[in-house]
């Protein structure tokens, strides 16, 4: 979640700084009017907890910031916790820091990688090198199924907050999320697919928290990736 946070404001600083012509040096200007005047006011960080500087037990924070560079950093609330921090500036390179402090990570923190194990069903391409040649463990096996499959594996679901500012804006529609499904039936990872921003945060929070019956592939429990639609529809008076 902190890293999700921190990517959310890189993508809040750079739709800043193309609207604004610099980059916002808080977190609350990313999520106000900024430097807009006038009736209509933009907000660049729909995520008003984000905005505050303050979630999911960390803190987070700008600093270093002039109209063409900025600095963010993330890091946890309680001290020795285990967790990592993460920061990245105007270049857009998330880092971690395994010590949870934030000017490490700044000093030499390193590349958070997004990481995609390959999965091979047969045909062209390498094949997998054989276990006892490597002398490594076989890597954990997984598939995709349809949205229809998954819903017919869903244990219980948690439905969305709607965002109060999307709420207020009439803002409706439907998020699109990949989601990773582990052997045990829990969601391991979320990534939005198509939805509305301010829509995205509050589907991507809920389906994290949905259970799954583990799934079967010829006898054997695998993990599987999904696509899973949150709907948002305002209720007519």
């Amino acid at each position: 979640m902190a890293l999700w946070s921190v990517r959310a404001v890189i993508n809040a600083e750079r739709s800043y700084q193309s609207a604004q012509g610099g980059f916002a040096c808080t977190l609350s200007s990313l999520g106000s009017a900024g430097k807009e005047t006038g009736a209509t006011k933009r907000v660049y960080l729909y995520d008003s907890q984000l905005a505050g500087g303050k979630k999911n037990g960390y803190t987070f924070a700008i600093s270093g910031c002039d109209t063409s560079h900025y600095r963010v950093v993330a890091e946890p609330e309680a001290a020795d916790s285990g967790q990592r921090s993460f920061c990245s500036d105007e270049g857009g390179t998330v880092r971690a820091s395994a010590d949870g402090k934030a000017a490490t990570c700044l000093a030499s923190g390193e590349v958070v990688k997004e990481k995609t194990p390959a999965v091979h069903l047969g045909g062209a391409g390498t094949p997998p090198q054989s276990n006892a040649a490597s002398g490594t463990s076989k890597p954990e096996q997984r598939i995709r199924v349809s949205q229809g499959v998954a819903e017919g594996l869903i244990v219980s679901t948690l439905p969305p907050i709607y965002p109060p500012l999307a709420r207020q804006a009439r803002i409706q529609g439907t998020v699109v999320v990949k989601a990773l499904i582990n052997q045990t039936g829990d969601v391991e990872s979320v990534e939005l697919v198509s939805g509305h921003p301010m829509l995205a945060p509050a589907a991507l929070d809920a389906v994290r928290q949905w259970k799954y019956r583990p799934f079967l592939l010829n006898g054997k429990v695998v993990a599987v990736e999904t696509q899973v639609m949150v709907n948002f529809t305002l209720s007519e008076h």
